[in-house]
């Protein structure tokens, strides 16, 4: 049992010990014969200081995000997670308790008091994540606290904090769950595979889907004539490139939006190979420690 349940902006109950709780399997897979697909993740970049800030006592920090990318192709209506990109030095990293809160009111603890942690080389170029602001509006005001719950005499500076935005330009709140159903397949082959939907929505699989879901894109092909002697124009859901999140095509060039740990490149339109910082418990697929 946990003593820091709390609501996040959008009313959802949510735990820095167990997350957003116990989870029903069974109805999840029943949801999942009925969810519209999202639609593709966007990354909204968002610089916080300009020069460098001390860190006392506590150093508070608050970015008014008026339109979380608004007229761009990176614009986020709604949150799915958040990260902090931070640079601070410190002269003893474990006394630091950093917080972000969201414009809902969400507090998400990034880092707590590590009694056991006396580095004095701070944080370099680290990245923090949240899930508990997921669903929420981000535009508003963002506040970084960076607190010190140790010796008085400790000293620091905090050189550089990016705020990234992950999510879709959706109003998932505005969804829903009775309206989420997938369009029924209009036409399938001898293997089971859909081979022709309803209307706009787009085959992925055995399912007809209203938005490719990530690492996919969407393409219109013509079938072969059928029985009326007529082309048939079908809607289809194609993988990216390995390297891409979301794309617009199945090329290296051709991504949009890069998966976590990886750097895009806007004028070759390419994502980086994925380099996991040594500090996040990820392994490197090509280059296992």
């Amino acid at each position: 049992k946990a003593d820091d349940w709390a609501r996040n902006g959008v009313g959802r109950k949510v735990s820095h010990h167990y997350g957003y709780g116990l989870l029903d399997a069974g109805r999840l897979v029943d949801l999942a014969t009925k969810w519209l697909t999202v639609r593709p993740q966007r990354k909204c970049s968002i610089e916080v200081i300009k020069s460098p800030q001390v860190i006392s006592g506590k150093l508070t920090i608050r970015k008014n995000v008026v339109s979380a990318c608004l007229g761009t192709k990176n614009y986020i209506r709604s949150l799915e997670h958040v990260q902090a990109q931070i640079s601070l030095a410190y002269s003893r990293r474990g006394d630091l308790v950093i917080s972000l809160i969201s414009p809902g009111g969400t507090r998400s603890k990034l880092v707590d008091v590590r009694p056991y942690d006396t580095s004095s080389q701070g944080y370099r170029d680290w990245t923090f994540m949240t899930t508990h602001s997921w669903d929420e509006d981000p535009k508003g005001l963002w506040t970084l606290e960076i607190e010190n719950k140790g010796d008085f005499t400790n000293t620091g500076v905090l050189t550089y904090f990016v705020l990234q935005l992950y999510g879709t330009d959706e109003n998932m709140m505005a969804r829903r769950i009775t309206d989420a159903v997938i369009s029924d397949c209009k036409k399938w082959n001898e293997n089971g595979i859909c081979e022709e939907c309803e209307g706009p929505f787009f085959i992925f699989g055995h399912l007809c889907v209203t938005y490719c879901p990530p690492r996919y894109y969407n393409v219109t092909r013509t079938l072969a004539k059928n029985n009326l002697n007529r082309s048939i124009s079908v809607n289809v859901c194609v993988p990216c490139h390995s390297s891409c999140y979301s794309c617009s095509g199945n090329s290296v060039n051709n991504c949009i939006a890069c998966p976590p740990f990886s750097n895009y490149d806007e004028k070759r339109r390419s994502c980086s190979p994925p380099v996991y910082p040594k500090h996040s418990g990820i392994s490197d697929p090509v280059n296992p420690s």
